[in-house]
């Protein structure tokens, strides 16, 4: 009886342990359900650092992930932002610099407990826009500074049962002034972004779910 208890006891053991690997596994790696996407922010706002000077438009970007599967890597390049445009202002204007395209996105981790994630976190890099204040008489360029996370713009994505619903701008990451034209005393430091952009499949409004695998 001894024996047997012993050798039960070791099973489960082992069979526990199996699947202990086997969670630890499949946590891994992120699947998305499609590779394209369109995030749509009305509006994003730019914030001038220690300033009154703001920019609120409508922005738009599209692009798509190297790949279906995303392993879970900070700082690995997962895919690329190919298409950026910004309009309807209501306050200011804004010029997205296209010729900086495509901008790498990087991931930079999760929220939640497995398996049951709530956010997954990007950082956008080489990123480039030009704001017009007063009236477009001052022309003021912010671009991210390569490597330096805390200066290149960044978000996490929303999730909600799996789907990737929104795409909420960290308002803490601050993009350098570079240089500009006109009174470019008036043109804060640096700046940083509010609001939070609807996400969906590029082309549709199917949303893109993301699971563990």
């Amino acid at each position: 009886m001894r024996t047997h208890t012993k050798l039960t006891l070791a099973a489960l053991t082992a069979t526990l342990v199996m699947a202990l690997a086997v969670n630890t596994a499949s946590a891994n790696n992120i699947s998305l359900s499609n590779q394209t996407f369109r995030v749509v922010w009305s509006p994003l706002n730019f914030i001038g650092e220690g300033s009154s000077v703001r920019g609120v438009c409508n922005v738009t970007i599209e692009g798509s992930f190297h790949s279906r599967t995303i392993v879970k890597t900070i700082g690995a390049l997962i895919g690329y932002v190919t298409r950026a445009i910004a309009g309807g202002c209501t306050e200011n204007s804004a010029t997205v610099l296209t010729a900086t395209l495509p901008w790498h996105i990087t991931y930079e981790g999760f929220s939640g407990r497995l398996p049951n994630i709530t956010r997954v976190r990007l950082l956008l890099r080489h990123i480039a826009f030009v704001t017009q204040i007063f009236g477009g008489l001052v022309e003021c360029l912010y671009a991210d500074a390569g490597n330096n996370q805390s200066e290149n713009s960044a978000g996490e994505v929303l999730l909600s049962s799996g789907s990737a619903n929104e795409l909420a701008a960290d308002p803490s990451i601050r993009i350098p002034f570079v240089r500009g034209s006109g009174l470019t005393e008036n043109c804060p430091t640096r700046g940083g972004f509010t609001g939070t952009g609807n996400v969906t499949l590029l082309g549709a409004t199917t949303r893109i779910t993301v699971t563990l695998i």
